[in-house]
């Protein structure tokens, strides 16, 4: 078997998780100094569909998260159910006309990553 093959095969026999985000493309490298926590959108059954918790060190950042998020919903013309409870977000979506997941939920869930990273991400005066 050639190294490609191999490499390849390593690589779709390593994990069953269902989950998407960065930790399907990197593996951990234990010889790093520091390894990144990275957060990612779970696979739910019954209907199946996404699921993540959005958590904020402030009712500000929440706020603006949820804002965004919902222009992004009238952009896309799809809609997630977003359930906020004191300083996080849960977020769960998938195509309800067919009660799975399909590209439309995933174009969605990287989205609303990137609103997330950058509202963290964002400078506020008051902190």
């Amino acid at each position: 078997m050639s190294n490609l093959s191999n490499l390849m095969k390593e690589y779709f026999e390593e994990s069953d998780d269902k989950v998407i985000g960065a930790p399907l493309l990197i593996k951990e490298n234990r010889s790093m100094p520091v390894v990144p926590e990275v957060i990612t959108w779970k696979i739910v059954t019954d209907p199946e569909r996404f699921m993540r918790r959005f958590e904020f060190n402030s009712r500000d950042r929440l706020v603006d998260f949820l804002g965004e998020v919902l222009e992004l919903e009238n952009e896309m013309n799809h809609n997630g159910k977003l359930t906020v409870d004191h300083l996080h977000v849960d977020i769960e979506v998938y195509t309800k006309s067919i009660d799975c997941v399909t590209e439309l939920d995933i174009e969605y869930t990287h989205a609303v990553s990137q609103i997330y990273e950058d509202v963290e991400n964002y400078g506020y005066k008051s902190e």
